[in-house]
């Protein structure tokens, strides 16, 4: 009986300790933050990536603009990635594999603190 309120005891205590984490999953968006997320050390880094790593079939022709939603989190990975808008099923999943595999970003900063920041990009495709 004894052995049983120790291990009830020691059980309780854990679950106490494991209570006072703290996690903050607050996703900001980047007009909020004091210090947007960014991709490399220049200005065209992130456009240079993805006309390099962009992968669309051969005899793929026509337009469409891509509106896209993620987030990069606070170790600077792209993560929630959500196509807002795409005429093209082609463009739609072209974009999904290459966000998908972004190396790491510089994360945001919002007082000092890095945080979760939402962006969005339109990617405009003119293939002739």
């Amino acid at each position: 009986m004894k052995l049983i309120y120790v291990y009830v005891y020691f059980l309780l205590s854990f679950l106490s300790c494991y209570s006072q984490v703290e996690q903050n999953n607050t996703i900001y968006e980047y007009l909020f933050v004091d210090e947007i997320p960014k991709f490399g050390e220049r200005g065209r880094d992130f456009s240079n990536y993805l006309y390099n790593n962009i992968n669309l079939p051969k005899n793929f022709s026509g337009s469409d603009k891509v509106l896209v939603s993620f987030v990069i989190d606070e170790e600077g990975n792209v993560c929630n990635i959500d196509i807002l808008k795409s005429n093209t099923i082609i463009c739609r999943d072209a974009v999904q594999v290459v966000m998908s595999s972004m190396p790491k970003w510089k994360p945001g900063k919002l007082e000092g603190q890095l945080v979760k920041v939402r962006l969005y990009i339109e990617l405009v495709f003119k293939i002739e």
